[in-house]
């Protein structure tokens, strides 16, 4: 092995015969066939090596030359485009990602310069007598042409790439969304917000401030009432808009009928592509997407947690009674998933409207209420299971958790692990609406289970409001409006178990 003071003497060797003001010429070491001839078996790599050094400097100064400074700024716009597409696509977390999403573009388009530029020359070298000294100063100029630029190339496109990786990370990254101004989820300023109407919070939860609407029913006095319940209702997955538990789907009128208190968390988001922006849950077990996979970016949080901190604030401040989920799609599974994460000491009840199971969710509880509600003609979420439609189109991109999707697994969940024994009771209230009853006086560990199938339904929330401009998004139409069954009175009567006029 070349030891260092043998490499520094070799290199200075070749800085007296090849560098600027060599001493003696390079003929004198050619022997009488023209090859040239070395002192030691590592000389000719040293002054190779010498070479390329001295050859980077020059490279560097040629590059940002007014004569090519237009290139460079063009090999460095496209290496910054091409991580900035990788960015987009490919958004697993960790530094071995991040280094292929910067330096493969980098390096490929810096060597493709060079095997374009001297490609021919290269391969000739190397394939004819790179490894002896004849024609050595061929091979010299060969080097001297091409690992500086290389180099100097390599190192621009890498900076320009990674100036676009932090910008794409940034713009493709997952945001927990704007809270700026709003005030902080509190009992006092809980009590002081307005009856009848869904107000803005913030809430602190894993040390990043997360968005929370609640809505206090009409006639609220800020009195404790133990009797009064809490409903946290989740949305699905959502395409440039904002939640519309509340609003569209009728949850906030609800509470004003039913007197409860409704708190609806806002899922994080992020730009699928540049224009379409997805707001999705991310729960350890549960969700539609998978976590830092293709197009999906990985959240710094849980939001398990995040529930769990806004239920046990509002519970805190407002001494509420029964707390439930009730989830829209994607927030249906979130929903099974948390409330068995959670336990029945905090989360009583579930509902799951057009939602369903893939298999990888937290056990159920026993004795937990639960209300499942599924349209017989959903293109999303296909009620005989697996992905259809939109849900088809994700598991093509590698989000492959609804392929094992079963909608009406989760009227086996409860009645499993409620130990439903009986026979269940079919209603039909009104036509195409099948309710499928197994009373809670039946099951041996507690808990009721409703199951309602839509004939005809569709990926729609059942008898919510319509025309609404919240409503609106790039996928009107797609899934369906809903069907005229009114789904918030059995969230009342079942979860809540309240009694209320029917649709008033």
């Amino acid at each position: 092995m070349l030891e260092m003071r043998d490499f520094a003497q070799t290199s200075v060797a070749g800085d007296k015969q090849f560098g600027a003001g060599t001493v003696g010429d390079t003929k004198a070491f050619q022997n009488a066939n023209g090859i040239s001839q070395f002192d030691g078996p590592w000389e000719r790599e040293a002054r190779l090596a010498h070479a390329a050094l001295q050859s980077i400097p020059k490279a560097a100064a040629e590059a940002f030359s007014p004569e090519h400074l237009p290139e460079t700024a063009g090999k460095a716009a496209l290496s910054a485009a091409a991580t900035l597409a990788l960015t987009c696509v490919a958004r697993q977390p960790g530094l071995g990602a991040t280094a292929m999403r910067v330096l493969a573009p980098a390096a490929v388009l810096s060597l493709g310069t060079d095997l374009v530029r001297s490609g021919s020359a290269i391969f000739g070298a190397a394939a004819d007598t790179w490894e002896s000294g004849k024609n050595w100063e061929k091979n010299k100029q060969i080097v001297d042409d091409n690992v500086g630029r290389f180099a100097v190339d390599f190192a621009i496109n890498s900076a320009a790439g990674g100036i676009a990786h932090v910008g794409g990370s940034r713009y493709f990254g997952w945001t927990p969304g704007s809270t700026r101004g709003l005030p902080e989820l509190s009992s006092a300023n809980l009590l002081s917000a307005a009856p009848g109407e869904t107000t803005a919070f913030k809430l602190k939860s894993d040390g990043i401030w997360r968005r929370v609407d609640v809505h206090l029913p009409e006639g609220f006095d800020g009195k404790i009432d133990p009797n009064r319940n809490l409903l946290v209702g989740l949305d699905g997955i959502l395409v440039n808009k904002q939640p519309g538990m509340a609003g569209t789907n009728g949850l906030g009128a609800l509470m004003d009928r039913t007197g409860d208190i409704g708190v609806f968390p806002h899922a994080g988001s992020f730009n699928l592509v540049p224009g379409v922006r997805l707001t999705s849950w991310q729960s350890d077990g549960a969700g539609f997407l998978t976590p830092g996979h293709w197009l999906v970016p990985k959240s710094k949080v849980d939001d398990t947690q995040f529930i769990s901190d806004v239920i046990s604030q509002v519970k805190g401040a407002l001494n509420t009674d029964r707390s439930v989920l009730v989830g829209f799609s994607e927030g249906g599974n979130v929903s099974h998933n948390v409330a068995a994460k959670l336990g029945k000491n905090m989360v009583q009840g579930v509902g799951s409207v057009e939602g369903t199971v893939t298999g990888i969710e937290h056990p159920a509880i026993q004795g937990m209420d639960a209300l499942i509600v599924h349209g017989t003609a959903d293109p999303t979420i296909p009620i005989q299971g697996g992905a259809g439609g939109l849900t088809k189109i994700l598991s093509r991109l590698g989000h492959t958790r609804m392929e094992n999707s079963q909608p009406l697994a989760q009227i086996s969940r409860y009645t499993e692990a409620n130990q439903f024994t009986g026979q269940p009771v079919l209603n039909s209230s009104q036509p195409g609406v099948t309710e499928t009853i197994y009373p809670r006086a039946q099951m041996g560990g507690g808990g009721e289970v409703r199951y309602i199938e839509l004939d005809g339904g569709k990926h729609a929330y059942s008898g919510r409001s319509v025309g609404r401009a919240e409503d609106k998004s790039v996928l009107s139409g797609v899934n369906g409006g809903p069907t005229s069954f009114q789904i918030n009175d059995t969230i009342a009567d079942l979860l809540l178990r309240r009694t209320i006029a029917k649709g008033s």
